[in-house]
């Protein structure tokens, strides 16, 4: 298929829908990495905690 025979208007269309769902997921997976990041941060604190044996 060529582009000259693109229906520009579904072309748009796809392109609407392909960017809201980008921005959906994208939200999701930036949760998703931000809960890990901090989840991971949170043990390594610990463990530091633990072999320094005082509060930080």
């Amino acid at each position: 298929m060529t582009l000259k025979f693109v229906n520009w208007m579904e072309l748009e269309r796809m392109l609407r829908l392909l960017n809201f769902l980008l921005c959906k997921f994208y939200n999701k997976i930036l949760n998703l990495i931000e809960y890990l990041w901090l989840k991971v941060l949170w043990i390594w604190l610990n463990q530091k905690k633990k072999v320094q044996n005082n509060a930080l």
